[in-house]
């Protein structure tokens, strides 16, 4: 259950509680538990207000991030300094996708002691069943008339079983989305060999859907309709076939529910993209009628099997499709596979443009589309890797988007991203967003650019704005808006564009250079009130603009490099150091 769906105030009440938390962004709660963490975090709290309360808290993290577990470690400190007892130290609970076997080095003997602490196995009791009852109540059917006619491919009847499903399985998950319509889908750079693929895709929603620049537009992708029909073959079932469910061992009373299976998996199960969980391993190994096969996946499950498992499973993003595939003995019932497959998650894109901005198309005019709606922008970068073993993969969110048409309607929703334009407008701005990381960057611009114009403060106040790229020729994105900013007299109050192309000299070049070149302006910028918002990878890139922007303070502030350091943990606390990394 998400945090935020307990009731809170029945915590004080609990004997004992297990809390997994991930952690987001530069440190940030999960969505799902935001507003209850705030209430736990208040000062008027009394520190025995859980006295009594058992908890086993795990982290779920990698230390690749600069933030690594942290909400792992703030959620263990406070719940243990209002009263609760840890039942495992803290180093016990915070797992690391970096570790030979990821989270399970950790989770498998953190997971261990939890179960002998909270529930230990009574030697005089009965035996305990193989495996604990299904989750859901189902049952299904194909409609005769249907069996051989393939299905309707209505996104509206996705949406809704998503949105019934999820409710049942109580996955936490909250569905609110609006449907839109592609306007255009557009490669920005030029193709040629070693060049990602970034793309511009502009959709239309009513106009009663709001957003500011900064916000987030979350997209539900779509699944090869061939893919789901393999899977619906493997597990032994029709693709026309109805399903019926509700939650099973609840005392609620819940209406069954029934929706299209091709309807349910497409919207809302992964089965193109995300690897299986240990459950579902498990239910494998319980169901596989061969030896040789439920011997490796029982192996899989063991402590000694874990690091194995991590290379096969999670590292060569093995997908559900593929992983029953690989295991052609096991027949796993329809019921257990609704409850153990991965949940298809939306994806996030930051907005690229300013609502007050008219975006025109190079698309010729559809009159099948509506014009009466406004439009939203985002820049995505088509995701392709290599698995350890050689396995090409392709993201199954940019992948879609790749190929998705004019006219195609698609499921999203806008949430509020971090980026926030300071209610002075007349203060400066330090912009730092490399890569598709400029597309944020590019919606406070717009807006900073519409809002001067319609107050009649033209010029805009100073803006000094940082892009990064491999080669000027071959993935410069928006070029076209930045010279067009250039020309049309943006930056005459000051600031500027400052562009580094990393490939197009012997010695590379990044923006955290060009920030260090640009010192004395930066550094005037933020005596005068300047605000910096970095955005782009989560991976190195925020660690490396907080060192460039810590080296501008110190040379040009006259200060050292610890005082440099407080002064952006001082702005950061202010909101006036923002980061939208991912």
């Amino acid at each position: 259950m998400a945090l935020d769906r307990f009731v809170i105030g029945r915590l004080p009440s609990l004997q004992d509680l297990v809390i997994l938390v991930a952690t987001t962004g530069q440190g940030e709660p999960p969505k799902n538990m935001a507003k209850n963490w705030k209430f736990l975090l208040r000062k008027s709290l009394p520190t025995n207000s859980l006295e009594g309360l058992r908890i086993g808290v795990f982290g779920l993290g990698d230390s690749a991030y600069k933030k690594y577990n942290w909400m792992g470690r703030l959620v263990y400190r406070r719940l243990a300094q209002l009263g609760a007892k840890p039942v495992n130290t803290l180093d016990e609970g915070l797992g690391n996708d970096q570790d030979p076997a990821g989270q399970d080095t950790k989770f498998v003997p953190w997971v261990s002691k939890i179960l002998d602490v909270f529930a230990p196995i009574d030697p005089n009791g009965p035996p305990l069943p193989d495996l604990p009852p299904p989750t859901l109540n189902l049952s299904y059917n194909t409609p005769l008339q249907d069996a051989h006619e393939p299905p309707k491919n209505d996104i509206d009847q996705r949406l809704l079983a998503r949105s019934l499903f999820l409710r049942e399985r109580d996955s936490g998950e909250e569905d609110a989305y609006v449907m839109a319509t592609v306007q255009s889908n557009e490669r920005v750079v030029r193709a040629g060999v070693n060049t990602s693929e970034v793309r511009v895709i502009r959709v239309a929603v009513d106009e009663g859907v709001k957003y500011e620049a900064g916000d987030v537009l979350y997209l539900l992708p779509d699944q090869p309709s061939s893919r789901v029909h393999s899977l619906c073959r493997r597990l032994g079932v029709s693709r026309n076939t109805n399903v019926t469910f509700s939650r099973a061992n609840t005392s609620h009373e819940w209406n069954p529910r029934t929706v299209g299976l091709m309807d349910l998996i497409q919207s809302t199960l992964d089965v193109n993209s995300a690897s299986a969980g240990r459950w579902f391993i498990e239910l494998m190994a319980y169901y596989a009628t061969t030896t040789r096969e439920a011997d490796k996946l029982k192996y899989f499950c063991s402590r000694e099997g874990s690091e194995e498992l991590y290379e096969y499973n999670k590292r060569e993003k093995r997908t559900v499709l593929e992983l029953l595939s690989e295991f052609p003995s096991v027949h796993l019932p329809l019921e257990r596979f609704l409850e153990s497959c991965p949940v298809l998650m939306p994806r996030a894109f930051s907005i690229a443009c300013s609502p007050h901005t008219k975006i025109q198309t190079s698309d010729k005019p559809n009159p099948a589309l509506p014009h009466s709606r406004k439009t939203i922008e985002i820049c995505a970068k088509v995701v392709r890797s290599v698995t350890p073993w050689g396995r090409h993969r392709e993201g199954l969110c940019t992948g879609w988007l790749r190929n998705v048409s004019v006219g195609t309607r698609v499921a999203v929703r806008v949430e509020k991203g971090k980026f926030k334009i300071p209610p002075n407008e007349q203060k400066p701005l330090i912009l730092v967003g490399p890569g598709t990381g400029f597309a944020p960057v590019k919606s406070l611009v717009e807006d900073r650019i519409a809002n001067a114009k319609a107050t009649g403060e033209w010029p805009p106040a100073p803006m000094a704005i940082f892009f990064g790229c491999r080669h000027r020729d071959k993935d410069y994105i928006y070029r076209e808006e930045m010279e067009m900013w250039e020309n049309n007299g943006v930056f005459t109050r000051g600031g500027g564009i400052f562009r580094a192309f990393s490939r197009d000299q012997r010695e590379k070049r990044y923006v955290t250079d060009e920030i260090e070149r640009q010192g004395a302006l930066l550094w005037d910028m933020l005596e005068k009130g300047a605000s910096i918002y970095v955005s782009g990878s989560a991976k190195s890139m925020p660690d490396d603009v907080f060192r460039s922007f810590r080296n501008v303070i110190a040379t040009h502030g006259k200060k050292s490099l610890l005082e440099a350091s407080r002064l952006l943990l001082s702005l950061e606390q202010k909101g006036r150091y923002v980061s939208e990394t991912w």
